[in-house]
């Protein structure tokens, strides 16, 4: 692999500057690194083969229709030519080719509008030919690179307690592939729980900040309800769940609580399903607001800690009414949504 060949792979060569393996580090992780790393960049030299491939293609199809145009325009003998004409040179040569029998003029400018009619055309027809290769290749490009990511992202989610993964997890963002990072913080964390370069990212991973982004692992809850029974979020995996932090005494809570009631009797028997979380400290007061409000599923829970709420810290929660909407794979799929937007969500989602 050459050195210049991309930011990425000068990235993976270089890798183990940038980290720290020097303590808790088994050599399985480093021969794993090793390994990992070949792989990598065998699969991007193996894109880059084809790239260059696909473009060697695109490049001779261009040459073979400028030649066919520029001979329908200008004659063979443009072709021919060693020496570079000016542009009123090959006008002259061009009309030489077309001697004018006497009182024929017309028949002269049919032909010359016929022909130019025809290179136009051929140039409409080149433009899309090269349009075509290039969409082509493009397709075949991102076809392969989605087969290489694939591959790639498989081996890091097979070896996700492996320490030297940390070398390449970096690569994915964690924007678009919040699933990875988790995965590998906790499992990593799991298996080496004092090595500091795995704290600092379980820490990261494990923040209201990124674990309740659009797109994560909802973290998971399990909380008392009014019987002191313990519930847990993960309960309802399989279903789509509004997650609804509420109070008593909180009023725009009990404003927005009849649109939560509607979307639940218009999509409970679809997969629709409501975890009330409550931030109240008096436990009648809270018991007679899901009476009074009509809340009739039957996850409510609280530890009445009022603003101390330990769920509430959990998702970063500092005022409420604040929803987080989940998908059945346990996904958070949208925020906040109030009223008609809560119910085209779940219009997407479970249909009509």
């Amino acid at each position: 692999m050459e050195n210049d060949y991309t930011p990425l792979a000068n990235y993976l060569v270089n890798a183990p500057k940038y980290y720290d393996f020097s303590t808790g580090v088994p050599q399985a992780a480093q021969a794993f690194y090793q390994q990992f790393k070949q792989s990598y960049l065998d699969k991007i030299n193996e894109r880059h083969q084809i790239a260059v491939s696909g473009l060697g293609t695109l490049m001779a199809e261009v040459k073979k229709i400028n030649a066919k145009r520029d001979s329908l325009m200008y004659g063979d003998h443009l072709s021919k030519s060693k020496v570079k004409k000016s542009m009123g040179e090959e006008l002259f040569q061009l009309l030489q080719n077309y001697p004018v029998p006497p009182n024929n003029e017309n028949q002269y400018i049919k032909e010359i509008t016929n022909t130019n009619q025809a290179a136009e055309e051929l140039k409409a027809q080149s433009q899309e030919k090269v349009r075509q290769v290039i969409q082509s290749y493009q397709s075949a490009y991102n076809k392969e690179t989605e087969r290489v990511n694939q591959v790639i992202m498989q081996q890091l989610m097979d070896n996700k307690d492996e320490l030297a993964v940390l070398m390449f997890v970096d690569i994915y963002k964690r924007d678009q592939f919040p699933d990875l990072h988790q995965q590998v913080a906790h499992a990593l964390y799991a298996k080496y729980p004092e090595h500091p370069l795995v704290v600092e990212r379980y820490k990261v991973e494990t923040s209201p900040k990124n674990s309740t982004n659009i797109g994560s692992m909802a973290p998971d809850l399990a909380f008392p309800d009014p019987d002191g029974k313990i519930i847990k979020l993960s309960d309802l995996r399989g279903k789509v769940v509004l997650l609804d932090f509420w109070a008593a005494w909180c009023r725009p809570c009990r404003m927005e609580n009849p649109n939560v009631v509607k979307a639940y009797h218009q999509y409970k028997d679809k997969g629709f399903d409501v975890y009330s979380v409550s931030l109240d400290r008096d436990k009648n007061a809270w018991l007679k607001a899901i009476q009074d409000d009509g809340l009739v599923w039957p996850s409510h829970v609280s530890d009445l800690k009022h603003w101390s709420s330990e769920a509430a810290a959990i998702y970063g929660v500092r005022s409420i009414p604040a929803t987080f909407l989940i998908g059945k794979d346990g996904r958070i799929v949208a925020k906040n949504l109030r009223g008609d937007a809560l119910v085209n969500a779940l219009k997407q989602l479970l249909g009509e």
